[in-house]
């Protein structure tokens, strides 16, 4: 039996690119899922600092998994992307915000680098050491019915950067940051 052409498309082809069709449209929507964030949540910004040659970005965690990414500059993902992550890591974040007591940390750590030492002829004195333009850290937390933000630029303490490492490396957004990222302070 001999098909009839249609232009360069035979008969049979059509039904079957009409069903191609129908099938890549209806697995655009049904495998699309809308990732909603719900509950407390926690976020880090980042700027590029001074020199401009830093990362930039935002990363929002929420209780239920969902993380929000904004990548701005020197990042290997610009723009923004959701994912879900393992709730498991949502509540390592939040175990970490309780064990470095983050509601009692100062709203900013900017001063200077202050260190004990001796001077030449022998006294006491305290060096100041001015910090040099460093990339600027924001966390903040919502969670039970409060808001708290802390900004770290120099000074901070340890936990805090642990927290600033943890919401990175769980929230899955290494890769969009940059393969070898990893916040030395």
């Amino acid at each position: 039996m001999r098909k009839a052409k249609i232009g360069i498309v035979t008969t049979w082809t059509l039904p079957i690119v009409f069903a191609f069709c129908l099938f890549v449209a209806g697995c655009g929507t049904a495998s699309q899922t809308t990732l909603t964030p719900s509950g407390a949540s926690v976020t880090l910004t980042t700027d590029a600092g001074g020199l401009g040659i830093m990362s930039a970005f935002r990363i929002t965690i929420y209780e239920n998994g969902v993380v929000q990414f904004e990548g701005v500059k020197n990042v290997n993902k610009k723009g923004f992307a959701t994912r879900q992550i393992d709730p498991l890591k949502v509540a390592e974040i939040f175990s970490k915000i309780q064990a470095i007591n983050f509601w009692e940390l100062n709203d900013e750590y900017s001063k200077s680098s202050e260190r004990e030492g001796v001077d030449e002829n022998g006294e006491a004195v305290i060096f100041v050491t001015p910090p040099l333009d460093l990339q600027t850290w924001w966390v903040v937390v919502t969670a039970e019915g409060r808001a708290k933000k802390v900004e770290d630029y120099w000074g901070a303490p340890k936990g805090l950067h642990e927290l600033e490492n943890l919401i990175i490396d769980n929230s899955g957004t290494v890769d969009w940051i940059s393969k070898s990222w990893r916040k030395s302070k």
